[in-house]
Order: structure tokens, then C-alpha cells, then sequence
């Protein structure tokens, strides 16, 4: 009987690293490229899914050089496709993606990556509307990991993505996208409190005057 075992990692270069020692038989969505090849021994099954990759920044950020890239140290993916993207820019590591949009507000940072799928949800908040976006030249393309002597494993994983609706990936993912940030009532009154102020006053006024 086959037995599937979910095992969730925090950080994503701790599941690299499991995935390459055959601690877990395959880890998904991975990014694979060949700088991610040079620092792992793991390969790629068929891509899973493909999102537009976006620069958000404040000023323009030309080819990156001397510019400051920021990247959440757990999103190892994030990375890869920094350092890819802009070879010569520096990387500065935030503890999440917030930090990273933060950074760029109060200047620790030039730029960051965010995917398609996260890109509206993550720039709602008020606070983040002044930062501007342009869509990068390489896209996230999502893949199975495998240890480089699992190929086995890997073309029966093929396999069965093949078995699966073509649209089955872009579904759940958009699915997923819509929870990544609810708006709440305290944020509807830290984006309209003069609004907010301005009708309880007149309502005052009116009720004062009755």
C-alpha cells in the first residue's frame, strides 16, 4: 500500500537539503536552475507551473549593479531567482516578504521579487501603494525536486502529472492566492480615517442639531 507523508519545512533550503540527502522523495514547487544545480545534487520533473515574476522597487533599478535586492532568507526560490535575474546586485536578507516590501520603503533596499500570484494580494495594504512594479524578463517556473539518483521516482511523478487536468495547477493556485491577505475592518480604518473621522463628526453634528 502506498503511504503519502506531508513533511513541512520553514525554511526552504532545509527541504533542498532533505530532498538532495533522500531524507523526503521529492519536494514541491522548486525552483531549478542551474545555479541551484551547482549548490544542490537534485533535478527537475516536468514544470508544475509557470508565474510571471515581478520587480518591485521605488526608483528604476537598471541591470542591478551596485543595487540591493532584498530576499526573504527563508525563500530559497526567491534567492535563485535573484541571483539569476541580476547577478551583480546585493542581496539583503529580511525575515519575511513584508520585510522585504519594508526594506524598500525605508531604504535598506532597492528592489525585491514577488510571483504573479502574490504580487495584488501582497501590495494591498495602504502603505505599500507607492512602491512601483515592472514585470521581470525571466518568469518563476515551478518544478518537482528530486535527488539526482532518483530518476526512477521521477519519471513515475511525471508520470502522473500527465493524468491530471492541463488547468488543474493554475486552479489551486489561484485558489490559494485569494487568502494570502484578507482586508479587514481595522485595515478599512487605517486606510479611511480622515474619511472615517470626518462622517462620525458630521453624524455628531447631526444628531446634535435634532
Amino acid at each position: 500500500d502506498l503511504k503519502v507523508e506531508f513533511i513541512c519545512y520553514r525554511d526552504q533550503k532545509a527541504g533542498y537539503k532533505a530532498v538532495e540527502i533522500s531524507e523526503v522523495d521529492v519536494m514541491l514547487p522548486a525552483y531549478i536552475s542551474n545555479s541551484v544545480k551547482h549548490d544542490y545534487r537534485i533535478m527537475g520533473g516536468r514544470i508544475l507551473a509557470t508565474l510571471t515574476s515581478d520587480l518591485a522597487f521605488l526608483e528604476d533599478f537598471g541591470d542591478g549593479r551596485g543595487k540591493r535586492i532584498g530576499v526573504n532568507r527563508h525563500n530559497l526560490m526567491q534567492y535563485y531567482n535573484s541571483r539569476d535575474s541580476y547577478p551583480f546586485s546585493e542581496v539583503v536578507f529580511y525575515d519575511s516578504i513584508q520585510g522585504c516590501l519594508d526594506g524598500i520603503l525605508d531604504g535598506t533596499s532597492d528592489g525585491t521579487f514577488l510571483n504573479g500570484l502574490s504580487l495584488e494580494a501582497l501590495l494591498k495594504p495602504k502603505n505599500y501603494h507607492s512602491i512601483k512594479k515592472t514585470q521581470a524578463q525571466t518568469d518563476y517556473i515551478f518544478y518537482m525536486a528530486f535527488a539526482e539518483e532518483n530518476l526512477g521516482l521521477m519519471l513515475l511523478m511525471n508520470r502522473g502529472l500527465t493524468m491530471l487536468d492541463p488547468d488543474f495547477m493554475n486552479q489551486a493556485s489561484y485558489s490559494y492566492a485569494g487568502r494570502i491577505y484578507t482586508f479587514s475592518v481595522m485595515d478599512f480604518l487605517r486606510e479611511h480615517v480622515l474619511m472615517v473621522i470626518l462622517t462620525v463628526a458630521i453624524m455628531a453634528s447631526l444628531i446634535m442639531a435634532m
